[in-house]
């Protein structure tokens, strides 16, 4: 009874956030094809490079202490977290802006387009807006506010895609893409201050105090090994947007970005609201491996199952599909979607599961598992280089790369949890099968 409480508790907080990031989702969805007909992939280029700059300095202005707010039994010792997460967050983009300050003309010369010129003063801005959001939504996690979270989802989602049709209608070019962005992340922040803000006690002001840096000091790890873990996780999965702005062109990066926009639009937020939850229940149930076995192996195949049909559409149909949907001009990113695909699939199924790396305190295994993740993508897209490959062929070896290494990621997370190595391969190349086999037979007898 206690089990069947526990489940119908962690099925309805993720329902609760599904439903808001499904809404936050039909929007950019919805609107895409309006946007492919308004911008250029040179402008979704601009704005690719743009967003990946943000999220890399973003881990870094955080420090990811977010991360840490979760677990404190003591709520007040959460909000100091809080309180020393968003004055690092401060803190780092002041020196960005500085660091741009000086070094302004370096830079967009590094970058290969002038267009960024201008968007780089605004980057310290950014990433103060992008780690304000990350640290209070994990404080909303904390305390359970997930219509909080997934009406923040909806308003950055909402407002982002009103700038951006209403700015590309009139003319405005790869800036309405940027001001879109840039606009919904303060927007974002301002649906999940007020959970922290209704739960904020007097007295509780933000200066440096010795009961905050004891706070930090005890979750050290997440800057020392959880903060480089990311950060290579996530120049691996951007490690294409700046090779082809480097290599090739911002069309490249246009085409590429379009690719993982469709297949991370879905998919990837959905796992992140299922991740929120997943944390906070395990982390509630540390201590506890049964009840944390059966909660990890219930969680991917769940996951498993709801992202392997999609992704069995576009492993076949990618161009047709995305000719259909944004245009013959966009077939080059349904074809880069194909070879992405697989890749992924194990992506948002490893998104939430990754949790489990806090929960049990394995941050050094988890970077060194990043580190093996980045070094063999760099080589992959290094040896394709060498070899001069063009885009296409490069696309396809970092996709099959990719998979291999994130389901031998998942493999890891799964086995760590006390699941069966022969139960993890057995069910997953079943669905595997049960997925593609009848796909990959519509594609040769009926079209």
């Amino acid at each position: 009874m206690i089990r069947k409480i526990k489940l119908t508790d962690f099925v309805r907080n993720v329902l609760t956030l599904t439903t808001g990031t499904t809404v936050a989702q039909a929007i950019p969805v919805l609107i895409t094809p309006i946007l492919t007909r308004l911008y250029t992939p040179d402008d979704f280029g601009l704005l690719t490079l743009f967003v990946s700059l943000c999220s890399l300095l973003t881990l870094i202005a955080t420090g990811q202490y977010e991360m840490s707010v979760v677990l404190p039994g003591a709520d007040r010792d959460a909000r100091k977290l809080v309180r020393f997460a968003l004055m690092l967050t401060l803190g780092v983009s002041v020196l960005l802006l500085l660091l741009i300050l000086t070094l302004h003309g370096p830079l967009v010369s590094l970058l290969k387009d002038g267009r960024i010129g201008f968007w780089l003063y605004l980057l310290p801005l950014a990433v103060l807006f992008s780690g304000a959001f990350e640290i209070l939504r994990y404080y909303s996690v904390r305390q359970k506010a997930y219509r909080g979270i997934a009406a923040a989802s909806v308003i950055r989602s909402g407002i982002a895609g009103g700038v951006q049709v209403g700015a590309g209608a009139a003319g405005g070019q790869a800036a309405g893409l940027l001001w879109g962005n840039l606009v919904s992340l303060l927007g974002g922040n301002l649906g999940v201050i007020s959970v922290y803000l209704k739960n904020r006690q007097e007295g509780e002001t933000f200066r440096l105090t010795p009961g905050m840096k004891r706070m930090a000091w005890r979750y050290r790890n997440f800057p020392r090994f959880t903060l480089p873990s990311l950060l290579l996780n996530t120049a691996s999965q951007q490690l294409p947007v700046y090779i082809f702005a480097t290599f090739f062109s911002n069309t490249i990066v246009g085409f590429y970005a379009m690719s993982q926009r469709v297949l991370n639009a879905p998919m990837a937020l959905v796992g992140a609201a299922i991740g929120q939850v997943y944390f906070q229940k395990a982390a509630a149930a540390k201590g506890d491996q049964q009840q944390i076995k059966q909660l990890t192996w219930a969680l991917y195949r769940h996951l498993l199952l709801l992202g392997v049909f999609p992704i069995a559409a576009l492993l076949f149909w990618g161009d047709k599909l995305f000719a259909w949907f944004f245009g013959s001009g966009w077939i080059v990113a349904g074809q880069y979607a194909q070879s992405l695909s697989l890749w992924f699939l194990f992506v948002f199924i490893s998104s939430p599961l990754s949790n489990l790396f806090f929960v049990q305190g394995k941050q050094k295994q988890g970077l060194l598992l990043q580190i093996i993740i980045f070094s063999s993508r760099a080589l992959v897209m290094l040896l394709c280089l060498w070899l001069r490959y063009d885009a296409a062929v490069t696309v396809m070896w970092f996709g099959a790369v990719g998979a291999l290494i994130f389901f031998c990621f998942i493999f890891y997370l799964l086995s760590s949890a006390g699941i069966s190595k022969w139960q993890i391969l057995g069910y997953t190349l079943a669905v595997l099968a049960a997925a593609i086999v009848p796909f990959f037979l519509i594609d040769q007898w009926l079209l």
